[in-house]
């Protein structure tokens, strides 16, 4: 027996394996971002570790630059992360704050006069006398 397309278990189980993929997205997502956000602090720590060993004010202070940038970068992804979790833990999708509007479309029935009419033309072009 197959399930028909208006079936609701038919419906429920495709919003929940959609439901699942986008969860699945969103924790990828997020340990992608964890994952850049400790390889920024590892540079960083790295820079300032190597710029305590230079003798020259110049390399260290570019060195240090370097590694503000990376832990600016790296809060970065730990907000982002935090997005990613709420988006993750998220068991429902707001509701729309106003209904569809479906004044603008029609019920199809345009098409079979469009294709007709087009029928009806292409055999008067083809008895038409030249």
């Amino acid at each position: 027996m197959e399930d028909s397309p208006d079936d609701p278990e038919h419906l429920d189980a495709r919003r929940i394996a959609r439901l699942a993929a986008v969860r699945r997205a969103a924790y990828r997502s997020r340990s992608y971002c964890l994952i850049g956000a400790v390889g920024c602090g590892v540079g960083a720590a790295e820079l300032i570790y190597q710029a305590l060993g230079h003798e020259t004010a110049a390399a260290s202070f570019l060195e240090l630059i370097g590694a503000v940038s990376l832990l600016w970068l790296g809060r970065i992804f730990l907000r982002w992360s935090a997005a990613y979790l709420l988006e993750a833990k998220q068991t429902e999708q707001a509701p729309a704050d106003c209904p569809p509007d479906f004044s603008t479309l029609g019920d199809g029935s345009q098409i079979a006069a469009n294709l007709q009419r087009m029928m009806d033309e292409e055999q008067d072009s083809e008895s038409g006398d030249w």
